[in-house]
């Protein structure tokens, strides 16, 4: 096994829409563009194929919201390709982030140390858990008590989950209003009901509609779409299945000490 030193290593891009709009490769045909008018001379220099960078201009200008680079015909330069405004923003954009970030990971690099005897702590730290229930949100309103907390997280769509944990545990995660967070909450502790039910018990009841449904033998989970578009999983018996069709209003039932809160660090 090799006894060279592992190093930290890390790589920034842009997305659009969940797509890789511009990244290091990207960014340097653009550069290459403004500084030789030519999208020809710049794949030249950048030892890749004229297709391939007609092909990455034609990505990039449909997925941004404005055009990256337009071409010239004419004039007395004899026309060519150049950046837009919105191109020379991106790259600029792109250079001081990508300074700012070498800047950060190599100071990450120095801390960590010996970056082999870190790996096992990272990968304990990159937990997947199996709460079936994971929503992201923002600390709304907080009310401390000697004992316990009680915190309001407003999920992303709107939503609000109304959550009690211990005073200590607030104080470790370091709980604040517009703290991020994210909530874990077990589907064996939701309940699924019609939205005419009567009768729940207190907690958390949030409204939706009903998106999936999985009959077992003995036990039925049922996917609620939230209002606000977070979905939540919840366990019925499965005679009470067929009350709960894809489509119908339903609602989430949950105790406000069934949600587990954790920070990123």
């Amino acid at each position: 096994m090799s006894e060279t030193a592992l190093k930290l290593n890390a790589r920034v891009w842009f997305e659009q829409d969940d797509h890789n709009l511009a990244g290091h490769a990207e960014v340097a045909l653009l550069q290459a563009i403004a500084a030789s008018g030519s999208i020809s001379a710049a794949a030249k220099q950048l030892g890749r194929s004229y297709k391939w960078a007609w092909d990455t201009l034609e990505t990039m200008n449909r997925l941004s919201d404005s055009p990256l680079v337009t071409r010239e015909t004419g004039g007395k330069n004899g026309g060519g390709t150049r950046l837009t405004a919105r191109g020379e923003q991106l790259v600029a954009a792109y250079q001081a982030i990508e300074r700012a970030h070498a800047a950060f990971v190599a100071a990450l690099s120095q801390e960590a140390g010996t970056l082999e005897h870190s790996l096992p702590l990272l990968q304990r730290l990159a937990l997947k858990t199996s709460a079936r229930n994971q929503l992201f949100g923002r600390v709304s309103q907080l009310t401390s008590g000697p004992v316990n907390d009680r915190v309001t997280l407003t999920l992303s769509g709107g939503d609000a989950l109304d959550v009690v944990v211990t005073h200590l545990s607030s104080e470790q995660l370091a709980i604040r209003p517009g703290a991020e967070l994210v909530a874990l909450i077990k589907a064996q502790w939701v309940g699924i009901h019609p939205a005419d039910a009567t009768g729940l018990p207190p907690g958390n009841c949030l409204a939706g509609t009903v998106e999936s449904i999985v009959t077992g033998p003995e036990q039925a989970e049922v996917g609620l779409r939230l209002a606000g578009g977070d979905r939540v999983f919840g366990i019925v018996p499965p005679e009470e299945a067929h009350r709960l069709p894809p489509g119908s209003a339903a609602l989430a039932v949950f105790d406000a000490r069934s949600v587990i809160l954790g920070a990123p660090f």
